[in-house]
């Protein structure tokens, strides 16, 4: 495996559901805390906030909005102890036919969230952390990974 792999990787990265398996084992490897979004049955925004709701550990609430998931993802990421954390989108793909304004929007969250705990002296938040988002779908747009060598 490509030795400068994990530091290629960007704060999204877009990777071939079929390569779930691999992907979650190299995380692991590399002493990532992982945490996986079942998108099976995601298709719009309404369904991404309440399936993140069921499998991250979010504050517990009644209904979900996206003006609170930025703060809902800051709280959460307060209460995880590790410095490197993945999130796992597996089936992102579905978002695609009728849901991308909200799959652009969750994208958006997240990456925002991640920028600002990257960065602890802009942002506020108590200590550096990396947090990764990975999109699994199928198709051209999703690659295998790791990556087939050169």
């Amino acid at each position: 495996m490509d030795p400068f792999l994990q530091s290629s990787l960007g704060v999204v990265n877009l990777v071939s559901q079929a390569s779930q398996a691999r992907l979650l084992q190299i995380l692991e490897t590399w002493g990532e805390r992982v945490f996986v979004l079942d998108g099976s049955n995601v298709h719009d925004g309404e369904t991404f906030l309440a399936q993140a709701a069921h499998d991250l550990p979010l504050t517990q609430r009644a209904h979900y909005h996206w003006a609170g998931f930025p703060d809902d993802l800051w709280g959460w990421l307060l209460k995880v102890e590790d410095q490197d954390v993945s999130l796992v989108w597996s089936h992102a793909d579905r978002m695609l036919d009728g849901g991308l304004a909200d799959l652009l929007l969750a994208v958006e969250c997240v990456s925002g969230v991640a920028r600002q705990v990257y960065d602890p002296t802009e942002s506020g938040f108590p200590r550096e952390m990396s947090l990764r988002l990975f999109l699994l779908g199928e198709g051209a747009n999703f690659p295998e990974f790791p990556p087939p060598a050169a």
